[in-house]
């Protein structure tokens, strides 16, 4: 597990690393504690949840995106739920990358994952897929869910975070 910061380091987020799974050659990250902080997705109603990404064991690039998520959600209030598009989550870390925002969605590569028991509570973790910038606009004119089904649809590779856009 490692600490991750914002720029000027007064944020913190632990990340909790997996490597070679889902499979070989590749590196599960999590958030561990961003499910204790409120998640307001309606009035009266807080989700906790964690955010997963996987990619290829020999980069950091997954870890600081959702590290960088876990900051928009902390402060300025980001809300953590399937179908939202964090712009710019993936290039404030790597300016120039092909897919530079993510896209929250269920984690469909864990069966079983809709939610985890954590001392009592109930998690909800979002698994973070990268997105390019056409796909971005697909997502703000049809909405989170569309892509994500243009995702599954075109069959990409989820854990290509340097794969060719789908839109």
């Amino acid at each position: 597990m490692y600490a991750y910061y914002n720029e000027d380091e007064s944020l913190s987020i632990a990340i909790f690393a997996t490597l070679d799974a889902p499979e070989q050659g590749l590196t599960t990250v999590a958030t561990v504690g961003l499910s204790d902080l409120t998640n307001q997705v309606a009035p009266g109603l807080s989700v906790p949840t964690e955010l997963i990404a996987v990619g290829p064991t020999n980069s950091d690039l997954p870890a600081h995106a959702i590290a960088t998520v876990a900051f928009d959600h902390i402060r300025p209030g980001l809300v953590l739920q399937p179908g939202v598009v964090v712009p710019e989550a993936v290039s404030r870390n790597r300016p120039g990358v092909t897919l530079p925002h993510l896209l929250l969605w269920d984690p469909f590569l864990w069966e079983g994952l809709a939610h985890l028991e954590i001392e009592g509570d109930r998690v909800f973790p979002l698994l973070a897929i990268p997105a390019s910038e056409t796909e971005l606009r697909f997502a703000e004119r049809h909405g989170g869910s569309a892509l994500a089904a243009r995702f599954q649809e075109e069959q990409i590779d989820i854990f290509d975070w340097r794969r060719a856009p789908v839109t």
